[in-house]
């Protein structure tokens, strides 16, 4: 952490089992945590009149995404990189795909920005076997996780690695978007070809596709949090 303070994106030693090391603090431009927290966004009907209105009074679409491709997750990696050098507070979920070498597909783990925790979210598989390798109760954990870093009142800016098939179906870091953004933060994620229609219609035309290029979405970032610090 630098003497300016924010946040701190590089491992830290977790306190205890049951205290989650969340790293992360209020700096120059990170949000006042309030006593009263606005309830969870719901993407049902009307709430896509409600991110029209945030969008307007912040100067553009607090909801970001790029396209998931071979280097997506270093992309946004490198993002997170780029937003702690800024001081710009944020939390979330990067994935790291982790070869293996008995010829079977990547481990998928996800590092929880702030914390010792690194997670696996893929299961193993039988031999030749075509099913789902996604661990729908681990990602759920990794949620958890990252939901307490929002708990602190201090993230700005939520990066999350994937908009994927949980998501699509309501659960996974679903609720944590829609959160975010009825709190204010702008979110930066990666969508898979898949799941575009999803997501389009999670969104409700209100999203912004941006370039997987590490400079457009840390600016992208700052931009968000700068008009969001300059309205309170």
């Amino acid at each position: 952490m630098s003497a300016r303070g924010g946040f701190q994106g590089r491992v830290m030693p977790a306190r205890s089992q049951s205290a989650i090391t969340v790293s992360i603090s209020s700096s120059r431009i990170g949000r006042k945590p309030c006593a009263i927290r606005t309830p969870p966004f719901c993407f049902a009907a009307g709430a896509a009149s409600c991110m029209r209105e945030r969008a307007g009074s912040r100067g553009g679409a607090m909801l970001g995404y790029i396209i998931a491709d071979a280097g997506a997750d270093g992309c946004l990696a490198a993002v997170a990189l780029r937003l702690e050098a800024a001081d710009i507070p944020f939390a979330g979920a990067i994935q790291n795909n982790a070869a293996r070498d008995d010829g079977q597909p990547p481990d998928m783990d996800l590092r929880i920005i702030g914390t010792e925790r690194i997670i696996r979210i893929s299961q193993m598989l039988g031999p030749g076997s075509t099913g789902c390798r996604l661990n729908a109760a681990a990602l759920e954990e990794a949620a958890g996780l990252v939901g307490a870093a929002l708990d602190t009142g201090a993230p700005r800016v939520l990066l999350l690695n994937r908009f994927g098939r949980q998501e699509a179906e309501g659960r996974g870091f679903r609720p944590l978007i829609g959160r975010a953004l009825g709190e204010g933060l702008a979110v930066l994620t990666v969508v898979g070809a898949d799941y575009l229609s999803a997501f389009a219609d999670f969104a409700g035309g209100m999203a912004e596709r941006l370039p997987a290029e590490t400079e457009a979405l840390r600016r992208w970032c700052h931009d968000r949090v700068s008009a969001s610090v300059t309205r309170e």
